[in-house]
């Protein structure tokens, strides 16, 4: 997820928890970057882990 890699973005709205807000808030401080790009690195983790998953499985 580098910042000058370009790839497609969709916009989303959702509501989380505030002790998750104020979690998420906190590590994009520590990391100095965005709540999205904290978000994205999240995400995109979990899945990487759940595909390594599925093709140990296969």
């Amino acid at each position: 997820m580098s910042g000058t890699n370009k790839e497609p973005v969709q916009s989303v709205y959702m509501r989380i928890k505030q002790a998750n807000h104020d979690w998420l808030k906190a590590q994009a401080e520590k990391e100095e970057r965005p709540v999205t790009w904290i978000v994205n690195k999240l995400i995109e983790q979990s899945r990487k882990s759940e595909e390594a998953q599925h093709e140990k499985q296969a």
